[in-house]
């Protein structure tokens, strides 16, 4: 069975008896594809996006900002939160105003990202996070 828990009650007493977590640095760079305007402004950012990915090893289980990881090619959930449809939200907004806030590999074959608007984490408006969950099980 790919999934370890039989309930989502059994995963969150996992969680819970972790512990402490501790946090070290790192670095994140994109790692979706490019879009046509970054590859007219960057010819050589796929190039590099190639080169960093080889380079990296794709850190802990816990990533708080910098950039999301691309899981399975779905492409950048802090763009995406821009144009999701949420009739408690205001969706006239750009991806650049947009920033991850967190992301979470820690079950097997998926990842959670927590994105927010800037002006949003800002005010510290965190009922306004916004979260998406791609899986491959």
């Amino acid at each position: 069975m790919i999934y370890e828990y039989d309930s989502p009650g059994d995963l969150d007493a996992e969680l819970r008896g972790i512990g402490d977590l501790r946090l070290v640095p790192g670095v994140s760079l994109p790692s979706t594809p490019p879009d046509d305007e970054i590859l007219d402004r960057h010819p050589h950012a796929e190039t590099l996006r190639d080169v960093w990915s080889d380079q990296t090893d794709g850190g802990g289980d816990w990533q708080l900002g910098g950039h999301a990881a691309n899981f399975d090619e779905y492409g950048d959930p802090v763009a995406g939160s821009a144009h999701l449809e949420d009739d408690d939200h205001d969706r006239d907004s750009h991806p650049d105003d947009w920033v991850l806030l967190a992301q979470w590999c820690g079950f097997p074959g998926g990842i959670v990202f927590w994105t927010i608007r800037r002006q949003d984490l800002a005010e510290r408006r965190f009922d306004r996070v916004e979260v998406q969950m791609h899986a491959n099980p």
